[in-house]
């Protein structure tokens, strides 16, 4: 049993052994909810034998260029909801666009990929740094909602009471 230490005994949290971030529900094809995506029109997520690809058609300039192929980028890091959580909420990765960069956070909530990208260019004489946010929703069938189980609801609330208690002895240590 290990657990993190921290300067103030409420923050110590207690890792359990779990597996590594399961990432089933990112798999499969995200498409913008938008009638004219900012940025992104889709991204297809697909599992290698040494990690995750994000293959993203961007969505042309005033809808201009129509769609426009970003490419395949390697997923660099999966992200969970919690320290000690081994269920995924997101991931970041980095794609080279030749003219630019654009560093790409996804994540999910309620079943809807919220994506955010920073996109920066060298020459910012010719083009400007920007951000955009797009929402997309998943159109192939790797997506199953949650919905919580009474044992997780239960585990839940005795985790939830455990900090409750941490925290009413950190008050009373201080007072």
């Amino acid at each position: 049993m290990e657990t993190t230490h921290s300067l103030r005994l409420c923050d110590d949290i207690y890792l359990p052994e779990t597996p590594g971030i399961n990432a089933k529900d990112l798999l499969g094809r995200w498409e913008s909810s938008e009638a004219e995506p900012r940025g992104i029109d889709q991204i297809i997520f697909t599992e290698t034998s040494d990690g995750i690809d994000a293959h993203i058609l961007g969505a042309g300039i005033d809808g201009i260029d129509g769609i426009v192929d970003w490419g395949i980028h390697r997923t660099q890091h999966r992200f969970a909801n919690a320290v000690n959580s081994s269920q995924f909420t997101g991931v970041s990765f980095v794609c080279d666009l030749g003219s630019g960069v654009a560093m790409i956070q996804a994540n999910l909530k309620l079943g809807v990929m919220v994506v955010g990208a920073h996109v920066a260019y060298p020459d910012t004489d010719t083009y400007r740094n920007f951000f955009f946010r797009e929402f997309l929703a998943q159109t192939s069938n790797n997506f199953t909602p949650q919905i919580a189980s009474l044992e997780a609801l239960s585990a839940r609330l005795k985790d939830c009471y455990k900090r409750l208690l941490c925290l009413q002895r950190c008050f009373a240590a201080s007072g």
